[in-house]
């Protein structure tokens, strides 16, 4: 499956798009399917202020 990775504090430029593994649910845990997400602007510039 594709992800998103964050592996330093940066603006958008920080974000990997990167292949994983499909991630198996422990016991009381849930495996939820998302077909789209969004990032808004004010995220991505509080990311910016942290470092």
């Amino acid at each position: 499956m594709r992800a998103i990775r964050i592996e330093q504090y940066g603006g958008p430029e920080v974000l990997r798009r990167v292949d994983i593994d499909i991630p198996s649910p422990g016991p009381g845990e849930v495996l939820v399917r998302v077909a789209c997400a969004g990032v808004n602007f004010i995220r991505s510039s509080a990311r910016r202020l942290q470092h």
